[in-house]
């Protein structure tokens, strides 16, 4: 044993590697590839020499000025530039906080002074530093006026007139980032340091995959083979294909190949309602000798749950299918709920003490007070909440392999935003069906679980849908980039603006949309993790490769 993991970890191109979190050894694939910068670092502090040279062979190409987009949201840039911008606006002593992890950039200053590049931010009513703030936040500001009987109204004149100040700032941050060579340098480092980060691994199922026991009358495309050996070797996976790439076939031919090499003991597929008796028929056709358990909505019923609860616990399945809706019916461990709201109260606390660190006060503390408060509350009322009377929760099923059908159906997870809400934007609150696909999506990975995701349109209306597709997918990448909070998300990819549109009654009114996306290649990286994204032309593209090769292999 031993000698032989000398063999494979030594020689200029070692096949394994130590990795240093799980101190256990990984292949040379999945651990060169990922998150390449934190593992670097990693291999470093742990003094790994073969993993730094291997490492630093892999490390993306740093980007140069014209990659990168400077933003006044973005909390990825350093501290020091926005505080030259405040100096420059007539901020005297400047103090910028930066709290990455909520997107938050809090600004203040020991008063003003007028400077010939601040005075095209004047306005009576805020000062060049509030105005910032706004920009910064993207939380517009709003003018009150109190009338002689105390009455308080908005005066939309004046909110309108700072608002445009505002947006004003946002863009003039853009060109002012650029205008010195020094501050670009910095910017450029940055970008290179906290967003430039991850490296795509490369999946060749006509090479690794063997589907023993599939019908030999069906031919897997390339596309499919290269996704389903993605589904055995990623902890995470969407499957973002056009329709008609055969998704179906693809996840039920990952999810057996998890089955076969005893990466999972129970695989669950949840599909829209209607398609359960289909993809039971397509298991077959597949693989006729799978042994499969096709739940529909009736068989959720309550006079017929708790058997069928106790047939999937007890049951050795190759795979149990359910509906969307049925999904709710199976209790989400409570352990899952918990390392959840745990992670928020956490995460909550570790701003709070930064921002009492870093001498803040005011608003913004007293709003992270009362999350937090709220955090606290929803915990201990699920000590007290009342469990499921049949007992058998998804842990308890032995499900550790998830997968789920056209999960654009669960797009609408809740989030929190202290910015504006722009055009299109899902409701905050989100639906209890995609929190509870959530809640149990983290539950599996918690504990070693794989989870796929199949869908042909992951964004269809509002960029939160690409967010929520990442929350779900690619929970740790967003945590070690700062990015799980919706703020500092679109603070560093999203782009607005503020357009005049005519309401369904013909009037003008300001609407704040989705101008663009900041950072693409920062973004592309992050999707790449977890999404296997074939498009028509691919699949054109990859059909005719396949035939080329037929063709000479057959002479």
């Amino acid at each position: 044993s031993q000698q032989v993991i000398a063999e494979l970890s030594g020689g200029e191109n070692p096949s394994i590697f130590l990795n240093p979190d799980t101190n256990e050894y990984t292949d040379a694939d999945d651990y060169l590839s990922g998150n390449v910068k934190s593992k670097l670092q990693k291999a470093k502090d742990a003094g790994l020499r073969p993993n730094v040279r291997a490492l630093e062979a892999v490390q993306p190409a740093p980007k140069v000025k014209d990659n990168v987009r400077p933003s006044i949201r973005g909390a990825w840039m350093p501290e020091s530039v926005f505080a030259d911008f405040l100096t420059d606006l007539g901020a005297k002593d400047p103090r910028v906080s930066i709290i990455a992890s909520q997107g938050m950039i809090l600004a203040s200053s020991n008063g003003l002074k007028e400077t010939e590049f601040g005075s095209q931010f004047k306005n009576s009513q805020k000062s060049v530093v509030e105005l910032f703030n706004s920009a910064a936040s993207g939380k517009p500001i709003t003018i009150w006026v109190t009338d002689s009987k105390g009455n308080r109204s908005k005066n939309e004149t004046a909110t309108k007139e700072v608002n445009l100040l505002v947006e004003r700032m946002a863009k003039v941050f853009n060109e002012w980032a650029w205008s010195n060579e020094t501050r670009v340098q910095q910017v450029v480092d940055a970008f290179n340091e906290k967003m430039n980060t991850h490296i795509p691994r490369q999946y060749d199922g006509n090479k690794y995959l063997r589907p023993v026991g599939a019908s030999p009358s069906i031919e897997l495309r390339t596309t499919q083979k290269n996704a389903a050996w993605r589904i055995v070797q990623a902890q995470s996976v969407l499957l973002d294909h056009v329709v008609g790439a055969g998704k179906t076939y693809t996840v039920i031919t990952g999810a057996m190949q998890r089955r076969r090499l005893g990466l999972s003991r129970k695989p669950m597929i949840v599909v829209p309602n209607h398609l359960v008796t289909q993809w039971a028929r397509d298991f077959y056709s597949l693989y006729p000798g799978a042994k499969i358990l096709a739940a529909t909505p009736d068989d959720f019923a309550k006079n017929r749950r708790r058997r069928l609860f106790s047939r999937i616990a007890t049951g050795d399945f190759d795979a149990v299918i359910i509906g969307h809706s049925s999904l709710a019916f199976i209790e989400t461990p409570l352990a899952d709920q918990q390392l959840v709201i745990n992670e928020q109260i956490k995460e909550l606390q570790d701003v709070l003490n930064e921002l009492k660190k870093k001498k803040e006060s005011g608003r913004t503390l007293t709003q992270i007070q009362e999350k937090l408060q709220k955090y606290e509350g929803k915990l201990k009322e699920l000590q007290d909440v009342r469990r499921d009377e049949i007992g058998i929760d998804l842990e308890k099923m032995g499900v550790d392999y998830l997968a789920v059908d056209e999960m654009h159906e669960f797009k609408n997870l809740e989030y929190s935003t202290a910015g504006e809400r722009v055009v299109g934007m899902n409701d905050p609150k989100g639906s209890k069906k995609a929190f509870d696909l959530y809640l149990k999506i983290r539950g599996i990975l918690a504990r070693g679980g794989s989870v796929t995701g199949a869908t042909g349109t992951p964004v269809s209306n509002s960029l939160v849908e690409l967010y929520t597709m990442m929350k779900y997918l690619a929970h740790q990448d967003l945590v070690e980039r700062n990015q799980l909070n919706f703020d500092a998300w679109s603070g560093a990819y999203a782009r607005t603006e503020t357009k005049l549109e005519y309401t369904a009654t013909q009037k003008l009114k300001s609407r704040r949309v989705l101008a663009g996306l900041n950072n693409l290649s920062a973004l592309k990286q992050l999707y790449e993790q977890f999404g296997d994204v074939i498009s028509m032309a691919d699949l054109k593209r990859i059909h005719a490769e396949d035939v080329r090769r037929k063709n000479a292999k057959d002479g």
